[in-house]
């Protein structure tokens, strides 16, 4: 009788105002494209940091998280110069990369204060339609609870046009409806928020 495989359980290393590295992959351009390097053994080659900070979480492995630059050489360096209001990423994602140890831990942002890292609704759009919406999420669960129309921004055509010319995006379109940044509506998995802050960093 074949033997049931345990699932891994991971113990729960962080809390909201947790503060941690992002390792960056590296990029190369070739004939005006950008292209990920990869090691001998089919890895990607990872070159450098940006910075994390946890700001909402759940029990079920996701947060929502900001990320910054600049691109650092190691895993070292502080936090407190960071506010919401100048991330380069804001994105709700996969909690494994803390697991793991691959996003290594800084400790916790002095005097953190939650309602200075807002968890704001999330844009989505059907470009095709024209189309968009704002998605409301509990603060502490991550899940969603409502959705309202809105004002088509035109995201993923923007997003498109980056890879086009860059070979990927080199920054997050700004999705601004009144006076509120919205991030895109997407769960990204650890290594996909890699790569975008990556190519933001390039």
């Amino acid at each position: 009788m074949a033997k049931k495989t345990r699932r891994k359980r991971w113990k729960i290393n962080y809390r909201e105002g947790t503060c941690f590295f992002v390792p960056l992959h590296k990029l190369e351009l070739v004939e005006g494209k950008w292209v990920w390097l990869k090691d001998p053994d089919g890895c990607p080659h990872k070159e450098g940091f940006g910075r994390g900070i946890v700001a909402r979480m759940n029990r079920k492995g996701d947060i929502f998280a900001y990320f910054f630059g600049p691109k650092l050489l190691r895993a070292e360096g502080g936090f407190s110069d960071l506010t919401a209001q100048n991330a380069k990423l804001m994105a709700h994602c996969s909690q494994l990369g803390l697991l793991n140890g691959e996003w290594p831990l800084a400790g916790e942002l002095e005097g953190w204060n939650r309602a200075d890292w807002p968890f704001p609704s999330c844009y989505r759009e059907d470009e095709f339609e024209k189309k968009a919406w704002l998605t409301h999420y509990d603060e502490n669960t991550l899940d969603d609870q409502y959705e309202e129309r809105v004002e088509f921004v035109g995201y993923e055509a923007e997003y498109k046009r980056q890879v086009a010319v860059y070979g990927c995006a080199r920054e997050d379109p700004v999705i601004k409806i009144g006076q509120t940044i919205h991030p895109y509506d997407s769960l990204l998995g650890y290594v996909a928020a890699e790569i975008k802050m990556s190519g933001y960093l390039a």
